[in-house]
């Protein structure tokens, strides 16, 4: 993607590049953590669930993470693998229901 034009290493142009890359990276995880949270919210809809699209933004990344995490300690995944967009879903999925039972404890306390 980001392939020099000419000959000669230019150490700035591999900085920017690198950069790219990043805010690339960071881009992407928002927009998939934004499908994988409206689809969790879709596949398990409740009155407690979290609204807006920053909530569903969070909900969709810390999916992806739990499932990372979980896939990374029984084996699915590599140390440097994360998990791909139906793992993003289910631990989205995993996230909203411990988030309900919680937020349905709460509001009964109250």
């Amino acid at each position: 993607m980001c392939e020099q034009p000419w000959p000669t290493a230019v150490r700035s142009y591999g900085i920017a590049c690198h950069a790219l890359g990043f805010v690339m990276g960071i881009l992407w995880t928002i927009i998939i953590g934004f499908l994988a949270g409206i689809i969790a919210k879709f596949l398990m809809p409740g009155p407690n669930e979290p609204s807006g699209f920053i909530l569903t933004t969070i909900l969709g990344i810390v999916g992806a993470f739990v499932a990372t995490f979980i896939g990374q300690a029984v084996g699915w995944y590599g140390p440097n693998q994360g998990a791909g967009f139906i793992g993003a879903i289910v631990g989205a999925v995993v996230v909203l229901f411990i988030y309900g039972m919680i937020a349905g404890r709460r509001s009964t306390t109250i």
